[in-house]
């Protein structure tokens, strides 16, 4: 196939100008074109009057939103800051409406034992802080002992649950909220 005339009569830049039109127009077409939206909402995925949509509703109204609790710890030294994380973990687990329960205790056992330590103490940190580098726990960050000061998380996973026992796990963590500032 040859090229018509009239394209070879066009000094060589203009030749060119159809290309670069045809360009324009894809990159316009590209920022300009509706994007894909996502939605994951319970709604999208379940009709409105189905059972698992008024379960999860009801649980959204009796709690909010927050079907999972992360709690905070931070303060010095070291071993009390995993002494008090295993304590709430071991708390919130036996709390009603707590489904499951992840904290430093239960994913690094046997290095939370060397660190609760009071005679190891900090020194413990040397022969278990490889642990805290791994890929759990930079995930999750459950225990950061070279922080300053020392933190650590408790992850709770909630079931649905009513009124009274939602109060009484509000209460309970208040509770432990006043213990620990009064301890430092």
């Amino acid at each position: 196939m040859q090229t018509p005339t009239w394209l070879r009569s066009l000094p060589a830049h203009a030749a060119a100008l159809p290309g670069a039109l045809v360009a324009v127009a894809l990159v316009a077409l590209a920022f300009l074109a509706p994007k894909p939206a996502i939605d994951n909402a319970p709604a999208a995925w379940f009709p409105q009057r189905d059972a698992r949509i008024a379960a999860y509703r009801d649980f959204q109204s009796t709690f909010g939103a927050d079907e999972v609790l992360v709690v905070s710890l931070q303060g010095a030294p070291l071993a009390e800051v995993v002494r008090q994380a295993g304590a709430l973990e071991r708390g919130l687990a036996a709390r009603p409406g707590v489904a499951q329960v992840l904290g430093p205790e239960r994913a690094f056992s046997s290095e939370c034992s060397i660190l609760s330590d009071p005679e190891l103490g900090q020194d413990g940190l040397r022969f278990v802080g490889w642990a805290f580098r791994g890929p759990l726990n930079e995930s999750l960050r459950l225990l950061e002992p070279s922080a300053t000061p020392p933190r650590a998380r408790v992850i709770a996973s909630l079931h649905p649950a009513g009124p009274a026992a939602r109060a009484e796990l509000a209460q309970w963590l208040d509770e432990q909220r006043s213990r620990a500032a009064a301890a430092g």
